[in-house]
């Protein structure tokens, strides 16, 4: 019993990494990168080497520093 508990609780994550994944890629796409940001960052926690989400993230901090840099915000 607390085996199939533990491996339903896997598939659980899965979901919800995925979730965040895509509730994170959606606001970006709005252009609400902090919103972006937070569902990206929910989705870390739960597995931290998730390629996609890591990706996502790299590209909306280089808009950022782009956008920083433009206009003179650091």
């Amino acid at each position: 019993m607390i085996k199939s508990a533990k491996d339903l609780e896997k598939d659980v994550d899965a979901w919800i990494v995925r979730t965040c994944y895509r509730l994170g890629r959606l606001w970006a796409t709005e252009l609400n990168y902090t919103e972006a940001i937070g569902w990206l960052n929910k989705g870390l926690k739960l597995e931290p080497d998730h390629h996609l989400i890591n990706e996502v993230l790299l590209t909306l901090t280089q808009l950022r520093m782009r956008k920083n840099a433009q206009g003179g915000g650091y």
